[in-house]
């Protein structure tokens, strides 16, 4: 998997162990996917993980696993998951969330990177695995630039897709997606004021 994280990717959104966070691969605020770089630090970290007694970013996941994974692999694609965190835009206020508590500070309210030229190099190049997963998430995803393009093209090719969205905004490709079960959606039914 790859977290589109702004002016970064991540190799998982989960952040575990205390501090320890979340487990970077580079440095990226958009344009063509730095493929050997990625594939250089995946390597790396596989190498780390498999080393006794190595304390790496993955140590004290409950997500980490020993398997076979090259035999496992279905795809040799890239990716098998993306998850889209490069922007924090949202058009409501809510009382528990990352954006309102951290709207005074600079990673508020962004719209990172384009992101419809990142999927259509991760389609036309077959970096992602057909049948592969996206999952959006960081801010409301319907209000970001080029959301409904991405969507019509993922549906088109049947990648499946989780939205995270406060439903506030009707959006025509998140119902074709949820009526053609290519999509869910997690919605918060919290109230956006006390």
């Amino acid at each position: 998997r790859v977290v589109l994280e702004q002016n970064k990717l991540k190799f998982c959104c989960i952040g575990h162990s205390g501090s320890k966070g979340y487990v970077p691969i580079c440095d990226y605020d958009g344009g063509p996917l730095p493929e050997a770089e990625i594939r250089e630090a995946r390597r790396k970290l596989i190498e780390q993980n498999n080393t006794p007694g190595a304390d790496t970013g993955c140590t004290g996941c409950h997500f980490l696993q020993e398997r076979d994974w090259e035999k496992e692999r279905k795809s040799q694609a890239l990716f098998d998951a993306v998850y889209v965190a490069n922007f924090s835009i949202c058009n409501l206020s809510c009382r528990y969330c990352f954006v309102y508590l951290r709207e005074f500070t600079e990673v508020s309210n962004v719209v990172g990177y384009p992101l419809l030229p990142v999927f259509e190099q991760l389609v036309q190049e077959g970096r992602l695995a057909q049948g592969g997963y996206i999952e959006w998430g960081g801010g409301e995803p319907t209000i970001v630039p080029g959301f409904g393009e991405i969507m019509r093209m993922l549906m088109r090719l049947n990648y499946r897709q989780q939205i995270h969205t406060s439903s506030v905004k009707f959006s025509p490709e998140l119902e074709e997606g949820l009526r053609n079960g290519l999509v869910r959606v997690v919605t918060s039914v919290d109230a956006g004021t006390r």
